[in-house]
């Protein structure tokens, strides 16, 4: 009769993503740098997930104190970040952020987007017809 080996995994609720509490994260994001655009909901939420799995995190928003408390969170779990209050539709901002990136850095792996525009808020602006030129 064969000897089986049993592993046991435990899963544990972690900022809404479940890890493996045997295993660990396996550092996906080593080294890598990232930059996120919008610090609401899910765009703190990546910068969370991407500096677990290691990854160099840089991130803007234009609320200040939601960018603090995400930069304190990562920064107490071991992860490295920063964080610019900018406005993403202001296309020079952009651009003098992503050059300051790539100065630290050296490069820019990945990008992502999180911003969110709530078009109910903007005045005159039919449902689906916000347009770059509606934003100016």
């Amino acid at each position: 009769m064969s000897k089986s080996t049993h592993h046991e995994v435990h899963l544990t609720p972690h900022d809404g993503v479940y890890l493996d509490d045997t295993f660990g994260f396996m550092k996906r994001l080593e080294n890598k740098i990232a930059v996120i655009y919008g610090n609401g909901g899910i765009g703190g939420a990546v910068a969370k997930a991407f500096a677990r799995e290691g990854a160099m995190v840089f991130l803007t928003g234009r609320t200040q104190s939601k960018l603090d408390a995400i930069v304190n969170e990562v920064l107490a779990a071991g992860g490295t970040i920063e964080a610019a209050q900018l406005d993403a539709l202001d296309e020079q901002a952009v651009a003098q952020h992503m050059a300051d990136v790539i100065s630290k850095a050296g490069q820019i792996e990945i990008s992502f987007n999180a911003m969110g525009i709530q078009q109910k808020g903007i005045p005159g602006i039919p449902r689906g017809g916000l347009t770059e030129e509606n934003l100016e």
